[in-house]
């Protein structure tokens, strides 16, 4: 049985990591409808629901109308399912970390450096290197979200997100990224070790929704797998 509040724990604070301005999120008690606002990673609207049950998958769709092409994530502690009415993206791993134990000491080779992403000209410059979203200069000063770049002899290699989610006392590690040509070297412990000895003082847990190739790291950090996420696209978006 996957716990309610866990889910709900994980999509508020992935929400901060990712919102833009008029982002909403909106709760049913079968489902979260998370509102974007404007175009996120290729959705403005994503809804999470406990299990994939047809009376819940009935009432997504009630609620939804056609009014906006939707995402699906169905937190599950089984295999992704065939759902009529939506394809199938791909499969991540719910973890937390209970940030119980004590954390190792970082150690990073030689000219290796995790900076915090404090300056709007550096946020846009790392968006332009990695042509991608890796720092929302609008929020550059917010106080609840962090965005860090890995820099290896002063060239950009990765990056990071965390934020923190002081009502609920839980932290959330997303966007970690590691250029393929600098996989290997121990930058991603380096990075994500960096992200929770930020969170320890702040936060009772971390959590995050792990992909394949990141979940050796992360159970090596000490974080533990809570369930499964599919991650579906409404059928004709």
């Amino acid at each position: 049985m996957i716990v309610q509040s866990t889910i709900e724990q994980f999509v508020e604070g992935w929400v901060i990591c990712r919102r833009v301005p008029n982002t909403r999120i909106h709760k049913e008690s079968a489902f979260i409808h998370v509102q974007f606002g404007e175009h996120v990673g290729g959705r403005t609207d994503e809804i999470f629901i406990n299990e994939a049950a047809p009376e819940t998958l009935k009432q997504v769709e009630q609620y939804m109308n056609e009014q906006q092409k939707y995402w699906l994530t169905v937190f599950s502690e089984g295999e992704p399912l065939n759902l009529s009415q939506y394809l199938y993206r791909v499969s991540e791993t719910l973890m937390v970390n209970e940030l119980i134990e004590p954390l190792d000491q970082i150690t990073a080779a030689a000219g290796t450096e995790v900076k915090l992403i404090d300056d709007e000209a550096e946020a846009l410059e790392l968006n332009a290197y990695f042509n991608a979203a890796i720092a929302d200069p609008r929020r550059i000063k917010d106080t609840d979200i962090e965005d860090y770049a890995v820099y290896v002899n002063g060239k950009p290699a990765g990056n990071g997100r965390i934020s923190f989610n002081p009502a609920e006392g839980v932290a959330c590690m997303d966007n970690i990224y590691v250029d393929a040509a600098y996989r290997g070297n121990g930058l991603g412990k380096v990075l994500c070790s960096t992200l929770l000895h930020r969170a320890q003082p702040l936060s009772k847990s971390c959590i995050l929704a792990s992909s394949d190739m990141g979940y050796p790291l992360y159970k090596k950090l000490g974080f533990e797998p809570i369930c499964n996420m599919h991650v579906y696209e409404q059928a004709g978006s």
